[in-house]
C-alpha cells in the first residue's frame, strides 16, 4: 500500500497553507454574501418606511384640505366649492392607493379603511343637493375623528420604522 505524500517540503507547506486557508476563505465568502443580503434588506426597509411616512403625512394633509373645503361649503353655503373638494378627493384617493400598496400591519389597514369609508360618507352627504345646515355641519365634524385616525396611521408608520431598525 502506497501513501501519497508531497515529495518536497515546499509542496507540504503549500498543502498545509491551503488546508488552513480554505475554511477562512469559505467564511469570508459566506460573510460577504450575508452582508450583501443585510444591506439589501436594510435598503428595502428604509425605502418602504420612507414611502409609508410620506404617504401617511400626505394623507393627513389631504384630509385637512378636504376638511377646509367642506367647512367652506357649509359656512358659505356654496355648492360650487364641490369641484375643489372633488379635486382634493382625487389626490386623496391616489394617496390612499399608494399607501395601500405598501406592506401595512393590521392596525394601519383598519385605520386606512375607516378613513376611506368615513370620507366617502362625508362626500356623499356633501354631494346631496337637499342636504342643509345642521346635517352638513354634523357631517363636517366627522373630519375630526378622521384626522385622529390619520395621526394614528402616522404614529404606526413611525413605530414600523422603529421595529425595522430594531430588527436590523
Amino acid at each position: 500500500m502506497r501513501r501519497l505524500y508531497p515529495r518536497s517540503f515546499a509542496r507540504l507547506l503549500a498543502v498545509g497553507f491551503t488546508l488552513v486557508a480554505l475554511p477562512l476563505v469559505f467564511a469570508l465568502v459566506n460573510n460577504a454574501i450575508s452582508v450583501r443580503q443585510l444591506a439589501y434588506q436594510s435598503q428595502n426597509a428604509v425605502y418602504q418606511s420612507v414611502q409609508a411616512i410620506q404617504a401617511s403625512r400626505r394623507l393627513a394633509q389631504l384630509l385637512g384640505a378636504l376638511e377646509r373645503t367642506a367647512r367652506q361649503i357649509v359656512i358659505l353655503d356654496d355648492r360650487s366649492l364641490l369641484d375643489a373638494y372633488a379635486a382634493n378627493r382625487r389626490q386623496f384617493e391616489q394617496t390612499v392607493a399608494e399607501f395601500a400598496r405598501l406592506p401595512l400591519d393590521a392596525g394601519q389597514k383598519s385605520a386606512l379603511d375607516e378613513i376611506v369609508r368615513g370620507e366617502g360618507e362625508i362626500f356623499e352627504t356633501l354631494s346631496r343637493a337637499g342636504t342643509k345646515g345642521a346635517q352638513l355641519k354634523g357631517t363636517v365634524e366627522r373630519f375630526v375623528g378622521l384626522a385622529e385616525r390619520a395621526q394614528t396611521v402616522v404614529a404606526s408608520s413611525n413605530a414600523q420604522i422603529d421595529r425595522e431598525v430594531e430588527a436590523m
